[in-house]
């Protein structure tokens, strides 16, 4: 059918074009200049023959269109959801899912109505999804549990008995955490956080997620973090993370003792070291605040992922070793410290460690005369790697000295780099050629500098297509020097929540139109973009911390 209906298509055009051609040679003959100029009667005849066709030829091809117009119109190209098989359909609900799985902030004491949960409300569509649905146990994995025994019993007690019943054997993701308006610790039979659930919960969990959303209590969270290790099963654990609200640092070092190892200033739980570090064996990712294992503990092998935060003592520089030798694997290590303890002196030969699928290095909150310490111990692999790092007020970083064998050896495409002068972009710029697009932040791109930076020759094996400045004071001297010093590869120029300054004074908002029309006409390639606070960033996409 397909076939002759393309086959007479092309026919018809074909004989159109030809009919058409013999239609106007006859009209060309009656234009002043050419012959026949007089009519014979066989030609009078046939063109009344030839208008009859022609109308017969119209009403047949407005019947075809009528005819292709309603197939089309009524051909089943277009499938209900509830006609897609029932394993595409679950799929689809478990994407669903997995944006938003978790009750922690739908929950209000002053507009408090109780709230199904995303498979919970799908049952409830119609038959057909219910059937879905309760089949599906991959859409039952995620339970939420509050530190507040009021919302559990008000609500979330009967859905994770209901999630529990129907998720089969599959391993739980389970979150634990602080609701803004139902604090733990209320008045009554209220009064105790729920251990028992968890630990009965505790044997099906592959990820724990330890959300204290204000300061950390180790009477509560502490020993809840305690009470789910105790009654975790050997090796089913795959992802630990815990996090506290930045608001409330603590400047202790807490780590997780056990029996013949305790902790006296954090938590100990009720296991030997032994049997802490058989529930740990299968961690691969660990995201840590405020309480962590001790650095000698198998949790810190074989991982991919490593993200430690808000610890305010040091760390020491064999510490570190030990952990990338344990896990030669990493992919990502987001390494929140302020300080190391070198133990290493600085002009002492070191191999660095192979990290060959490092993707991620954040060495932001490390203070700058420790950078060195922690880098020359890494030799990332040929995988595009994001880097950040942070350069503290009053603190003057040598870029060359610090980092400079480190961006040599390593396949950097991205960068976000907090706190640099216009000489410290220049030299990070010179020593990563690989680098794709580089965020500078919290700066003060100051003009001065920028005189000095022109005179450096331009970069012939730069690949920098974009560079984002943010909350960073720019002179636009220094904007026209860098780009000078880039050359023709760059592409996108983005100034969000920036101040501009020009000869010393600050350029007024209603003056920010003529700056970037002049940038325009002196670099016609790039494009600039100027966004404030409240326009959102561009970079979003691959921020480290994400």
């Amino acid at each position: 059918m397909l076939e002759e209906l393309t086959a007479a298509g092309d026919a018809l055009r074909i004989a159109l074009d030809r009919y058409s051609n013999a239609c106007l040679l006859v009209q060309r003959s009656f234009a002043p200049g050419q012959t026949p100029r007089m009519t014979t009667p066989q030609l009078s005849l046939r063109m009344d023959d030839e208008v009859q066709l022609i109308t017969s030829l119209e009403t047949k091809l407005l019947r075809a269109r009528a005819a292709i117009n309603w197939s089309r119109n009524n051909a089943n190209t277009h499938l209900t959801i509830n006609d897609l098989p029932s394993e595409l359909l679950a799929h689809i609900l478990d994407l669903v899912c997995r944006s938003h799985p978790c009750a922690q902030k739908e929950y209000s004491a002053l507009t408090f109505k109780k709230k199904q949960t995303n498979p919970v409300a799908f049952s409830l569509v119609c038959s057909h999804w219910r059937t879905v649905v309760l089949n599906t146990p991959a859409l039952w994995t995620h339970i939420d549990i509050s530190t507040s025994n009021i919302l559990n019993k008000l609500c979330l007690n009967g859905i994770a008995r209901f999630h529990l019943s129907h998720v089969g054997r599959l391993p739980v993701h389970l979150h634990v955490f602080d609701s803004r308006d139902f604090p733990a610790g209320n008045f009554g039979e209220y009064n105790e956080i729920p251990y028992k659930q968890i630990a009965q919960l505790a044997g099906h969990v592959s990820s724990f997620y330890l959300d204290a959303s204000r300061a950390f209590n180790y009477s509560v969270h502490g020993q809840i973090l305690s009470t789910f290790l105790q009654n975790s099963t050997p090796g089913r654990l795959m992802r630990l993370i815990t996090k506290q609200n930045q608001d409330y640092p603590d400047s202790d070092t807490t780590f997780i003792g056990t029996t013949d190892d305790p902790c006296l200033d954090g938590v100990t739980v009720d296991l030997t070291t032994k049997e802490l570090d058989k529930r740990m064996l299968g961690v691969s990712i660990l995201r840590l605040n405020q309480l962590y294992p001790r650095w000698t503990s198998h949790a810190y092998r074989g991982l991919v992922e490593l993200r430690l935060a808000g610890l305010y003592s040091p760390i020491t520089e064999s510490e570190l070793v030990r952990i990338f030798r344990s896990s030669p694997n990493l992919r990502l290590f987001d390494f929140g410290f302020a300080r190391i303890k070198s133990s290493c002196p600085v002009n002492s030969l070191v191999t660095p460690i192979s990290l060959s699928d490092l993707e991620v290095l954040n060495i932001s909150g490390l203070a700058c005369e420790k950078l060195f310490s922690l880098l020359r111990w890494i030799a990332p692999g040929t995988k595009p790697l994001r880097f950040g790092f942070h350069q503290v007020l009053y603190e003057e970083m040598e870029v060359k000295k610090s980092i400079g064998s480190f961006l040599s050896r390593s396949h950097i495409t991205k960068a976000h780099a907090r706190g640099l002068s216009f000489l410290q972009t220049i030299d990070l710029l010179e020593l990563s050629p690989r680098l794709q697009e580089l965020v500078v932040s919290n700066s003060n791109l100051d003009s001065s500098d920028a005189a000095q930076g022109s005179m450096v020759p331009i970069a012939s094996d730069s690949c920098i297509e974009r560079i984002y400045m943010v909350d960073t004071s720019v002179y636009v001297g220094s904007v026209t020097a860098l780009i000078n010093r880039i050359g023709l590869t760059l592409r996108e120029f983005v100034f969000y929540n920036c101040k501009f300054f020009y000869d010393g004074a600050k350029i007024r908002s209603s003056k920010k139109g003529l700056m970037l029309e002049r940038l325009r006409q002196n670099h016609p390639r790039v494009e600039f973009i100027v966004r404030g606070e409240d326009e959102g960033s561009l970079f979003k996409d691959w921020e480290l911390d994400a």
